[in-house]
């Protein structure tokens, strides 16, 4: 697989759980998805590993694209409060001038269309400090104001 074919492969497949469950609304609940998903990798064929802990083949993995994992992890509801989160964020970088808040979401954002970046929790800490840090320096920006 080159890694475009790879992604719209897992898209599919995800796509299909989705419609087989009929849960569109919720979602089919976290990391429990991955079980679902390696039946599929298994019904499709897909190479599963050597049979070792370390080569496991297609199993295991994750959609590679954010908004795709929010929708099969947790339906048309998590995947509408991800996009008001950072719908939210980008109003709020145009509103006060924000360019880094700004720049950063959007990046994010981007980064999400061909990876599962809060998936890792180096990637939820990651994009928590960066808003946390924007957030923070907003605060005392509008209280050296205020004085």
């Amino acid at each position: 697989f080159d890694g475009l074919n790879f992604r719209l492969l897992l898209w599919r497949m995800g796509g299909e759980l989705i419609s087989e469950n009929g849960k569109w609304a919720s979602g089919l609940g976290g990391k429990h998805y991955h079980i679902l998903l390696n039946e599929k990798v298994r019904d499709y064929h897909l190479y599963t590993g050597n049979g070792t802990e370390e080569d496991t083949g297609y199993l295991d993995y994750d959609m590679h694209n954010q908004f795709v994992d929010c929708y099969v992890q947790f339906g048309i509801i998590g995947l509408l409060l991800l996009v008001a989160m950072l719908g939210y964020l980008v109003v709020q970088g145009l509103h006060y001038n924000a360019d880094i808040l700004l720049f950063i979401t959007l990046l994010f954002a981007a980064t999400f269309l061909t990876e599962s970046v809060l998936e890792t929790q180096s990637g939820i800490l990651l994009f928590t400090i960066i808003i946390s840090g924007e957030w923070i320096q907003f605060h005392q920006k509008g209280l050296e104001g205020a004085i």
